[in-house]
């Protein structure tokens, strides 16, 4: 054999040895899958919370992980949240007046380095608040009704006027 194809031979070796240590050094780690799941009840409320729980594969909470929450109405309207899981893998996101009625909860996890991200929808009823309120009616019009309230703890007036809504007693 010449020089040539000794060192040829050679060669081959010092890659196909360097390209086995460079794979087993960078193995492919898979990512481990993950879940959402919503731990608060799916007729609530506004005002109330949604939670929400991050886990692993095997039911471990994941802490500190990014979600977008989008809670969508039944007209189309919206409302966007990102928020980050607690100690528990839980976050929560507290419902208002925006989007009352059955929406739509949606919950998206991008993943990292180490799991996969995932998608979580369920249907969610927000109900309405209503608020009971002791009055006395002082004037009304053909557009709107004034209700004086008085407290009874501190004796202040508040007035309601226009769509609040409100279940009146008159207590007079």
């Amino acid at each position: 054999m010449n020089i040539k194809n000794i060192l040829l031979v050679i060669a081959i070796i010092l890659v196909v040895a360097g390209t086995f240590m460079f794979l087993m050094a960078h193995q492919a780690h898979p990512k481990q899958d993950t879940k959402i799941m919503m731990t608060s009840a799916d007729n609530i409320t506004e005002g109330d919370n949604i939670t929400v729980k991050l886990t692993d594969a095997n039911n471990t909470p994941l802490t500190n992980q990014n979600l977008n929450v989008s809670i969508v109405g039944g007209s189309g309207e919206s409302v966007l949240k990102s928020l980050t899981t607690d100690g528990n893998g839980e976050a929560t996101v507290e419902t208002d007046n925006s989007t009352t009625g059955s929406c739509a909860l949606v919950v998206k996890y991008g993943g990292n380095d180490e799991f996969d991200g995932c998608n979580f929808t369920d249907n969610v009823v927000i109900n309405k608040k209503v608020v009971k309120v002791k009055t006395n009616l002082t004037n009304t019009s053909s557009n709107y009704s004034t209700y004086t309230v008085s407290s009874n703890s501190s004796g202040n007036l508040f007035s309601y006027f226009g769509d609040d809504i409100i279940t009146v007693e008159d207590y007079t």
